[in-house]
């Protein structure tokens, strides 16, 4: 699977990537910020977009519905570290495809991305 990841934590972004792509995930790009996500998003043929729900200095939930917008066949997975009500209301709005917690295994961001 072709996967973009989004996340301002370096650390959690590198280990991410790297957990993944040892699980035969193509990572196409690891960003920091949300700003080229819509784009890229559009020109990698990117399955599947992982993406924090509070970038610094921008919403996670801003940059998803530039990606619904413009690619609405891409899955949309948020993270977040907290239980906060906007994530779900993308969920219901259908903005988002599925809500992982950070505290999650990676087993079950796996299969939220299937």
């Amino acid at each position: 699977m072709r996967v973009l990841l989004c996340d301002d934590h370096e650390l959690f972004l590198v280990a991410l990537s790297t957990t993944l792509a040892r699980r035969g995930h193509e990572v196409v790009a690891a960003l920091t910020e949300g700003g080229p996500v819509p784009e890229l998003v559009e020109t990698a043929y990117v399955d599947c977009l992982v993406l924090d729900l509070d970038l610094a200095g921008q919403s996670g939930l801003d940059v998803a519905e530039a990606v619904r917008e413009r690619c609405p066949e891409v899955a949309v997975l948020l993270l977040s570290g907290t239980d906060e009500p906007a994530a779900w209301d993308a969920f219901d709005r259908r903005v988002v495809d599925g809500l992982v917690s950070k505290m999650c295994a990676i087993d079950v961001l796996e299969q939220s991305m299937e």
